[in-house]
């Protein structure tokens, strides 16, 4: 009996600084042989998925192809979101005014989709996860969908966020500032 290869599915936004993680670290387990890659995200994301495959070919193993599959999330993404609500981003006036207008609309901002789209998109990454029955799911942070669906389908799910810590707690801890220049 041969032995299941493993499964990493990763589930992200389409937006460059949302996946390029992903796509490092795809890279390095394609190079690194004998894991079954599954990226599940918004189409647009397919192309950059096809740039990485064919700049880097050389690097993989024969086998490869047969070990990379993206599988395309219905619904809009946050680029198709923005665009279509014609918000720039979470920006307000400063002060404490300008901060209590900004939080009011602080989830409009950041995720606009309509209920609908948000379960639609969440249907489609729960399909994802039941079709390729992963061993390990890793997903972009702010892909909520994503995450609730790992969750509701009974998976523990590694959060890839392209934020790191110190650029979090700085804000938070100015007098902190002499211990957040060292790496984490």
């Amino acid at each position: 009996m041969s032995k299941q290869p493993t499964k990493v599915l990763f589930l992200a936004n389409s937006e460059h600084g949302q996946t390029n993680i992903i796509l490092a670290i795809t890279h390095e387990l394609l190079v690194q042989g004998d894991v079954e890659v599954h990226i599940g995200s918004f189409p647009v994301l397919e192309r950059r998925v096809e740039k990485l495959l064919a700049d880097n070919a050389p690097a993989y193993d024969e086998s490869f192809r047969s070990r990379i599959h993206f599988h395309p999330v219905r619904g809009p993404s946050n680029t198709d979101v923005f665009i279509r609500t014609g918000k720039r981003g979470a920006f307000h006036p400063p002060g404490y005014h300008g901060a209590v207008l900004g939080f009011q609309s602080l989830c409009e901002d950041i995720w606009g989709w309509t209920e609908e789209e948000y379960v639609d998109i969440y249907e489609s990454c729960v399909e994802i996860i039941q079709e390729v029955k992963p061993s390990t799911i890793a997903i972009d942070f702010f892909f909520l969908q994503g995450r609730d669906a790992a969750y509701n389908t009974g998976h523990t799910a590694i959060l890839i966020n392209t934020t790191s810590l110190s650029h979090i707690v700085l804000g938070m801890q100015p007098n902190s500032a002499a211990l957040w220049k060292y790496p984490l």
